[in-house]
Protein backbone atom coordinates (compact mmCIF):
# COMPACT_ATOMS: atom_id res chain seq x y z
CA UNK A 1 0.00 0.00 0.00
CA UNK A 2 1.48 3.34 -1.08
CA UNK A 3 0.04 6.15 1.01
CA UNK A 4 0.90 9.73 0.11
CA UNK A 5 -0.65 11.95 2.79
CA UNK A 6 1.00 12.30 6.18
CA UNK A 7 -2.35 12.01 7.99
CA UNK A 8 -3.10 8.58 6.51
CA UNK A 9 0.51 7.42 6.86
CA UNK A 10 0.28 8.25 10.58
CA UNK A 11 -3.07 6.48 10.76
CA UNK A 12 -1.56 3.34 9.27
CA UNK A 13 1.23 3.40 11.88
CA UNK A 14 -1.31 3.83 14.67
CA UNK A 15 -3.35 0.95 13.28
CA UNK A 16 -0.33 -1.35 13.15
CA UNK A 17 0.91 -0.24 16.58
CA UNK A 18 -2.42 -0.98 18.20
CA UNK A 19 -2.17 -4.41 16.60
CA UNK A 20 -3.86 -7.45 18.19
CA UNK A 21 -5.92 -5.44 20.66
CA UNK A 22 -7.56 -3.42 17.89
CA UNK A 23 -7.97 -6.50 15.69
CA UNK A 24 -9.74 -8.33 18.51
CA UNK A 25 -12.06 -5.35 19.06
CA UNK A 26 -12.95 -5.29 15.37
CA UNK A 27 -13.59 -9.03 15.32
CA UNK A 28 -15.83 -8.86 18.36
CA UNK A 29 -17.97 -6.16 16.73
CA UNK A 30 -18.47 -8.36 13.64
CA UNK A 31 -16.53 -5.97 11.43
CA UNK A 32 -13.85 -6.90 8.96
CA UNK A 33 -10.33 -5.81 9.89
CA UNK A 34 -9.13 -6.13 6.32
CA UNK A 35 -11.89 -3.80 5.11
CA UNK A 36 -10.86 -1.24 7.73
CA UNK A 37 -7.22 -1.52 6.69
CA UNK A 38 -8.09 -1.34 2.99
CA UNK A 39 -10.02 1.86 3.58
CA UNK A 40 -6.72 3.62 4.28
CA UNK A 41 -6.02 3.82 0.54
CA UNK A 42 -9.51 5.13 -0.14
CA UNK A 43 -9.10 7.80 2.55
CA UNK A 44 -5.67 8.73 1.19
CA UNK A 45 -7.04 9.20 -2.34
CA UNK A 46 -9.98 11.20 -1.05
CA UNK A 47 -7.76 13.49 1.02
CA UNK A 48 -5.59 14.18 -2.02
CA UNK A 49 -8.69 15.12 -4.03
CA UNK A 50 -9.95 17.22 -1.13
CA UNK A 51 -6.72 19.18 -0.86
CA UNK A 52 -6.65 19.73 -4.63
CA UNK A 53 -10.16 21.15 -4.50
CA UNK A 54 -9.16 23.44 -1.64
CA UNK A 55 -6.22 24.62 -3.71
CA UNK A 56 -8.58 25.66 -6.51
CA UNK A 57 -10.95 27.48 -4.16
CA UNK A 58 -11.13 31.18 -3.34
CA UNK A 59 -10.67 30.61 0.38
CA UNK A 60 -8.11 32.81 2.11
CA UNK A 61 -4.90 31.24 3.40
CA UNK A 62 -6.27 31.66 6.92
CA UNK A 63 -9.44 29.74 6.06
CA UNK A 64 -7.49 26.96 4.35
CA UNK A 65 -5.32 26.63 7.47
CA UNK A 66 -8.43 26.33 9.64
CA UNK A 67 -9.91 23.69 7.32
CA UNK A 68 -6.66 21.70 7.43
CA UNK A 69 -6.65 22.05 11.20
CA UNK A 70 -10.13 20.51 11.30
CA UNK A 71 -8.93 17.65 9.07
CA UNK A 72 -6.09 16.99 11.51
CA UNK A 73 -8.47 17.02 14.47
CA UNK A 74 -10.66 14.38 12.81
CA UNK A 75 -7.70 12.06 12.26
CA UNK A 76 -6.29 12.60 15.74
CA UNK A 77 -9.53 12.15 17.66
CA UNK A 78 -11.45 9.57 15.61
CA UNK A 79 -8.95 8.06 13.19
CA UNK A 80 -9.38 4.49 14.44
CA UNK A 81 -13.16 4.66 14.93
CA UNK A 82 -15.11 2.30 12.67
CA UNK A 83 -18.07 3.10 10.45
CA UNK A 84 -20.99 0.62 10.14
CA UNK A 85 -19.45 -0.62 6.87
CA UNK A 86 -16.13 -1.28 8.72
CA UNK A 87 -14.28 1.54 7.00
CA UNK A 88 -12.30 3.93 9.18
CA UNK A 89 -14.26 6.99 10.31
CA UNK A 90 -12.30 9.83 8.59
CA UNK A 91 -13.74 8.81 5.23
CA UNK A 92 -17.18 10.05 6.34
CA UNK A 93 -16.44 13.68 7.33
CA UNK A 94 -14.08 13.99 4.36
CA UNK A 95 -16.82 12.77 1.99
CA UNK A 96 -19.35 15.10 3.59
CA UNK A 97 -17.11 18.16 3.38
CA UNK A 98 -15.86 17.25 -0.11
CA UNK A 99 -19.44 17.05 -1.36
CA UNK A 100 -20.15 20.52 0.00
CA UNK A 101 -17.14 21.84 -1.91
CA UNK A 102 -17.67 19.95 -5.15
CA UNK A 103 -21.45 19.64 -5.52
CA UNK A 104 -22.50 22.85 -3.80
CA UNK A 105 -19.50 24.92 -4.91
CA UNK A 106 -19.52 26.05 -1.28
CA UNK A 107 -17.62 29.26 -0.58
CA UNK A 108 -18.61 29.36 3.08
CA UNK A 109 -15.68 28.05 5.13
CA UNK A 110 -17.89 27.70 8.23
CA UNK A 111 -19.98 25.09 6.42
CA UNK A 112 -16.90 23.26 5.14
CA UNK A 113 -15.34 23.08 8.62
CA UNK A 114 -18.62 22.12 10.27
CA UNK A 115 -18.99 19.23 7.83
CA UNK A 116 -15.61 17.94 8.98
CA UNK A 117 -16.37 18.35 12.68
CA UNK A 118 -20.07 17.49 12.73
CA UNK A 119 -19.62 14.41 14.97
CA UNK A 120 -16.90 15.83 17.21
CA UNK A 121 -19.05 17.02 20.12
CA UNK A 122 -21.07 13.82 20.08
CA UNK A 123 -18.15 11.38 19.85
CA UNK A 124 -15.24 13.04 21.64
CA UNK A 125 -15.51 13.50 25.42
CA UNK A 126 -13.28 16.57 25.51
CA UNK A 127 -15.46 18.52 23.09
CA UNK A 128 -18.72 17.19 24.45
CA UNK A 129 -17.77 18.52 27.90
CA UNK A 130 -16.19 21.70 26.54
CA UNK A 131 -17.96 22.73 23.30
CA UNK A 132 -16.55 26.22 23.73
CA UNK A 133 -13.22 24.84 22.52
CA UNK A 134 -14.68 24.42 19.05
CA UNK A 135 -15.87 28.02 19.12
CA UNK A 136 -12.54 29.27 20.38
CA UNK A 137 -10.65 27.69 17.48
CA UNK A 138 -13.15 27.82 14.62
CA UNK A 139 -15.58 30.54 15.59
CA UNK A 140 -19.10 30.94 16.92
CA UNK A 141 -20.87 29.94 13.70
CA UNK A 142 -19.03 26.61 13.46
CA UNK A 143 -19.76 25.87 17.10
CA UNK A 144 -23.47 26.62 16.55
CA UNK A 145 -23.68 24.34 13.50
CA UNK A 146 -21.80 21.47 15.16
CA UNK A 147 -23.93 21.78 18.30
CA UNK A 148 -27.01 21.76 16.08
CA UNK A 149 -25.87 18.47 14.52
CA UNK A 150 -25.17 16.87 17.90
CA UNK A 151 -27.87 14.59 19.28
CA UNK A 152 -29.15 15.93 22.59
CA UNK A 153 -31.00 14.09 25.32
CA UNK A 154 -34.63 15.04 25.82
CA UNK A 155 -35.85 15.91 29.29
CA UNK A 156 -37.35 13.05 31.27
CA UNK A 157 -40.84 14.55 31.05
CA UNK A 158 -40.75 15.00 27.26
CA UNK A 159 -39.25 11.57 26.76
CA UNK A 160 -41.92 9.95 28.94
CA UNK A 161 -44.64 11.71 26.95
CA UNK A 162 -43.33 10.31 23.66
CA UNK A 163 -42.92 6.87 25.20
CA UNK A 164 -46.56 6.83 26.31
CA UNK A 165 -47.83 7.94 22.89
CA UNK A 166 -45.68 5.42 21.04
CA UNK A 167 -46.68 2.52 23.26
CA UNK A 168 -50.38 3.34 22.99
CA UNK A 169 -50.48 4.07 19.27
CA UNK A 170 -47.99 1.52 17.93
CA UNK A 171 -48.75 -1.26 20.38
CA UNK A 172 -45.11 -2.25 20.81
CA UNK A 173 -44.02 -4.62 23.54
CA UNK A 174 -41.42 -3.76 26.20
CA UNK A 175 -38.41 -4.97 24.22
CA UNK A 176 -39.50 -3.17 21.07
CA UNK A 177 -40.13 0.02 23.03
CA UNK A 178 -36.62 -0.07 24.48
CA UNK A 179 -35.12 -0.13 20.99
CA UNK A 180 -37.40 2.61 19.68
CA UNK A 181 -36.62 4.88 22.61
CA UNK A 182 -32.91 4.45 21.96
CA UNK A 183 -33.42 6.66 18.90
CA UNK A 184 -36.05 9.09 20.14
CA UNK A 185 -33.48 11.78 20.96
CA UNK A 186 -32.27 11.61 17.36
CA UNK A 187 -35.79 11.54 15.90
CA UNK A 188 -36.97 14.62 17.76
CA UNK A 189 -33.78 16.61 18.30
CA UNK A 190 -32.45 16.53 14.75
CA UNK A 191 -35.77 17.58 13.27
CA UNK A 192 -36.03 20.55 15.64
CA UNK A 193 -32.56 21.77 14.68
CA UNK A 194 -33.30 21.36 10.96
CA UNK A 195 -36.39 23.51 11.31
CA UNK A 196 -34.57 26.25 13.21
CA UNK A 197 -31.21 26.70 11.45
CA UNK A 198 -30.65 26.64 7.68
CA UNK A 199 -26.87 26.26 8.08
CA UNK A 200 -27.44 23.12 10.14
CA UNK A 201 -29.89 21.86 7.51
CA UNK A 202 -27.39 22.40 4.66
CA UNK A 203 -24.51 20.69 6.47
CA UNK A 204 -26.69 17.90 7.85
CA UNK A 205 -28.12 17.16 4.40
CA UNK A 206 -24.69 16.03 3.16
CA UNK A 207 -23.86 14.16 6.37
CA UNK A 208 -27.24 12.45 6.09
CA UNK A 209 -26.72 11.68 2.40
CA UNK A 210 -23.41 9.96 3.13
CA UNK A 211 -25.25 7.74 5.64
CA UNK A 212 -28.86 7.27 4.61
CA UNK A 213 -28.44 7.33 0.83
CA UNK A 214 -25.67 4.70 0.85
CA UNK A 215 -27.38 1.91 2.75
CA UNK A 216 -26.75 -0.50 -0.11
CA UNK A 217 -23.13 -0.54 1.12
CA UNK A 218 -24.42 -2.54 4.08
CA UNK A 219 -25.97 -5.41 2.10
CA UNK A 220 -23.70 -7.83 3.98
CA UNK A 221 -25.11 -6.59 7.30
CA UNK A 222 -28.91 -6.52 6.81
CA UNK A 223 -29.84 -5.99 10.46
CA UNK A 224 -27.77 -2.80 10.67
CA UNK A 225 -29.02 -1.78 7.24
CA UNK A 226 -32.67 -2.15 8.27
CA UNK A 227 -32.19 -0.48 11.65
CA UNK A 228 -30.51 2.56 10.10
CA UNK A 229 -33.15 2.77 7.38
CA UNK A 230 -35.82 3.17 10.05
CA UNK A 231 -33.68 5.73 11.84
CA UNK A 232 -33.32 7.84 8.71
CA UNK A 233 -36.49 7.29 6.69
CA UNK A 234 -38.81 9.82 8.22
CA UNK A 235 -36.26 12.65 7.94
CA UNK A 236 -35.94 12.29 4.17
CA UNK A 237 -39.21 14.14 3.55
CA UNK A 238 -38.12 16.95 5.88
CA UNK A 239 -34.94 17.39 3.86
CA UNK A 240 -36.78 17.33 0.54
CA UNK A 241 -39.20 20.01 1.75
CA UNK A 242 -36.35 22.09 3.18
CA UNK A 243 -34.38 22.13 -0.07
CA UNK A 244 -37.13 24.23 -1.66
CA UNK A 245 -36.60 27.02 0.87
CA UNK A 246 -32.79 26.81 0.74
CA UNK A 247 -32.83 27.04 -3.07
CA UNK A 248 -34.36 30.50 -2.74
CA UNK A 249 -31.50 31.74 -0.52
CA UNK A 250 -28.37 30.18 -1.99
CA UNK A 251 -26.66 33.56 -2.44
CA UNK A 252 -27.12 34.21 1.26
CA UNK A 253 -25.32 30.97 2.13
CA UNK A 254 -22.59 31.14 -0.57
CA UNK A 255 -23.66 27.88 -2.19
CA UNK A 256 -24.86 26.79 -5.63
CA UNK A 257 -28.57 26.59 -6.43
CA UNK A 258 -27.82 23.88 -8.99
CA UNK A 259 -26.15 21.85 -6.25
CA UNK A 260 -29.23 22.07 -4.03
CA UNK A 261 -31.44 20.92 -6.91
CA UNK A 262 -29.05 18.01 -7.54
CA UNK A 263 -29.03 16.75 -3.96
CA UNK A 264 -32.80 17.09 -3.74
CA UNK A 265 -33.06 14.73 -6.71
CA UNK A 266 -30.72 12.28 -4.96
CA UNK A 267 -33.00 12.24 -1.93
CA UNK A 268 -36.12 11.69 -4.04
CA UNK A 269 -34.48 8.87 -5.99
CA UNK A 270 -33.10 7.17 -2.85
CA UNK A 271 -36.30 7.30 -0.82
CA UNK A 272 -37.89 4.09 -2.23
CA UNK A 273 -34.76 2.06 -1.45
CA UNK A 274 -34.53 3.38 2.12
CA UNK A 275 -38.22 2.63 2.61
CA UNK A 276 -37.69 -0.91 1.28
CA UNK A 277 -34.96 -1.58 3.84
CA UNK A 278 -37.01 0.00 6.63
CA UNK A 279 -40.02 -2.21 5.94
CA UNK A 280 -37.89 -5.34 6.35
CA UNK A 281 -36.93 -4.49 9.91
CA UNK A 282 -38.51 -6.24 12.90
CA UNK A 283 -38.07 -5.67 16.63
CA UNK A 284 -38.23 -9.09 18.24
CA UNK A 285 -40.88 -10.09 15.71
CA UNK A 286 -42.73 -6.75 15.88
CA UNK A 287 -42.85 -4.85 12.61
CA UNK A 288 -41.88 -1.23 13.17
CA UNK A 289 -42.84 1.65 10.92
CA UNK A 290 -40.79 4.83 10.88
CA UNK A 291 -43.67 6.58 9.14
CA UNK A 292 -45.98 5.84 12.08
CA UNK A 293 -43.30 7.27 14.34
CA UNK A 294 -43.25 10.36 12.11
CA UNK A 295 -46.95 10.97 12.62
CA UNK A 296 -46.52 10.87 16.41
CA UNK A 297 -43.57 13.24 16.40
CA UNK A 298 -45.27 15.74 14.09
CA UNK A 299 -48.56 15.66 15.98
Amino acid sequence: MRLKTKEVQNLERRLEKTGPEWTEKVSQSNNNFQRAYDSLQEIDNLLIKYRALLGESDFTAENVNLINSAVSLVFEEEGLTLRPDAKLYPIHPLETSYSLLSELDCKNSDLVISALLHDTMEDVDEYRKHPEKIGRIYGKVVRTIVEGMTTKSLSGKVRASYELQIRERLGLDKNAMALVMDNIDYYVGVRQELMQNSLVRITKSYDFADNALKLSNLDSNPKTQQRLANKYLYLIDDFIEGFEEIAKKTDQFDISREGIIKIKKRYIQARPEVKKYAQQWKYYGTQFSAMKMLKIIRS
